[in-house]
């Protein structure tokens, strides 16, 4: 969008699948790398130098997926889960969650009124088959509305069932699930309740905070909203408590400073002096998080608000470490800050990934390929590598949806999946294996191609 971005590649049907088709050789080898790495990779280099090497691109080392010239990825590594609204709606919040309660998780989709039209919250019911490329059923939550920018699925009430937390029309608001009181979240109105009804988020997370038992939501600014962050505090019964205990910037994230009271302190751009922060929890000196003042602790002056920010254990001292990339402004590039043995008043060692990176809208620190170190999975959106309606941020670079591989010392190798894009990226567990997955979709706000899609890790696409 104007300020805020958002990845599609379309689904090759037979067309994605004809190099594998022709050509068995490949297909054993591929599913020799899934057994033996090492012997696999010779394996594959011999076989990408003979004459059918016409198949083309270079293959994903931990989703299998092979991505050719024209960044396409066979149909069983990739699906179109649906294609945008008619309406013009932009595309911008998801989440993964097992929404009906059948064991699968299943996928939401929060559309924007940036374009005209009329927005709304979906969810659609993964295939009880358990074949992701079978068709899902998509059941409408709220029909309209202007979901921008962030979602989660979680279980408010903490009974299991998931809920969806939304900024929705400049509100940030909770959908309860009609699971709750024995409906069917299908056909069953999804009752909406205000938690903060002065503002949305242009990002969020969901913790417990003030050590009470229940889940309170973390906001950041926006600057399409005209919001500033907030914090919004559950109460047991009642309106939900609304504070203010850092000025931070578009992005936000938790951090566990290793004292054993978890992920309880915010990360954040300042938004005045644009210094990368962290902001402690008065809980952490046995103080009250909703009524004391949390103090600031610098990790970075980079200059800029507008960062995507993750953290994540990145190297084998079991500290909790910090990414940014840049998201509407700011550095170009993607780096991250390794957390110091005392992160108050200690240096922060800064470590560029890839400074080449713009327009990241979400950071996710996940171990994709189960080696033991969490990875960084990002998206660049559509306007990085150009759009019908705007020119490259970039030129002659696409926008990439890359896996960036961890070796566990914090050095990374970028994995380029697809070169199409995307927004608000998401990961999950579609099989129940540890298998994680990716959902995402490009915002399509200058005219980019904006399917809901999903690159489903070692093309298990039949979960059973």
């Amino acid at each position: 969008m104007p300020h805020s971005g958002r990845g599609l590649l379309q689904n090759p049907g037979a067309g994605g699948r004809k190099g594998t088709d022709r050509l068995p050789f490949l297909a054993k080898v591929v599913a020799t790398m899934r057994r033996y790495r090492l012997l696999a990779s010779l394996l594959f280099l011999l076989a990408i130098a003979t004459p059918v090497a016409v198949w083309g691109g270079s293959v994903s080392k931990n989703l299998d997926v092979t991505i050719t010239a024209a960044s396409v990825v066979p149909s069983e590594s990739h699906i179109i889960i649906d294609n945008p609204p008619t309406d013009g709606s932009d595309t911008l919040e998801k989440a993964i969650a097992d929404i009906d309660g059948d064991g699968i998780p299943d996928v939401v989709w929060g559309y924007g009124t940036g374009r005209g039209g009329v927005g709304g919250l979906v969810w659609y019911t993964a295939p009880h088959s358990g074949d992701l490329t079978q068709a899902w059923a998509k059941h409408i939550i709220a029909p309209s509305g202007n979901f921008y920018e962030h979602a989660i699925a979680i279980s408010i009430v903490g009974d299991g069932v998931p809920d969806i937390v939304a900024s929705d029309t400049d509100q940030l608001v909770w959908f309860k699930n009609p699971r709750h009181t024995g409906g069917d979240p299908s056909s069953a109105p999804w009752p909406m309740i205000v938690i903060n009804g002065s503002g949305g988020c242009h990002d969020m997370r969901i913790a417990d905070l003030d050590g009470d038992g229940l889940l309170d939501v973390v906001c950041s600014g926006s600057t399409i909203l005209g919001v500033s962050s907030f914090v919004a505090f559950q109460n047991s019964s009642g309106p939900w408590t609304i504070i203010a205990p850092a000025n931070i910037g578009e992005g936000v994230a938790l951090l566990d400073i290793g004292s054993g009271k978890g992920l309880i302190h915010i990360v954040g751009n300042d938004n005045v002096t644009g210094d990368l922060s962290w902001w402690e929890n008065p809980r952490e000196t046995g103080g009250n998080a909703r009524t004391e003042t949390w103090v600031r602790r610098t990790i970075a002056s980079p200059g800029a608000e507008g960062f995507s920010i993750e953290t994540g254990i990145l190297t084998q001292t079991g500290r909790m470490d910090v990414v940014v990339a840049q998201n509407e402004n700011g550095p170009a590039g993607i780096q991250w800050y390794q957390a110091p043995a005392d992160p108050r008043n200690g240096i922060w060692t800064n470590r560029m990934i890839d400074s080449s990176y713009l327009a990241v809208h979400h950071i996710s620190v996940h171990d994709m390929n189960a080696d033991g170190y969490n990875d960084i999975v990002v998206a660049e959106q559509e306007q990085a590598g150009g759009a019908p309606q705007i020119s490259p941020l970039h030129p002659g670079i696409p926008s990439r949806v890359t896996i960036f591989l961890n070796d566990g010392t914090g050095n990374f190798t970028a994995d380029v999946i697809a070169t199409t894009g995307g927004q608000e990226l998401v990961i999950g567990d579609m099989n129940g294996r540890g298998d994680l997955c990716i959902l995402s979709s490009n915002h399509g706000y200058y005219g980019a191609a904006n399917p809901l899609e999903m690159w489903v890790n070692k093309t298990n696409t039949t979960l059973k």
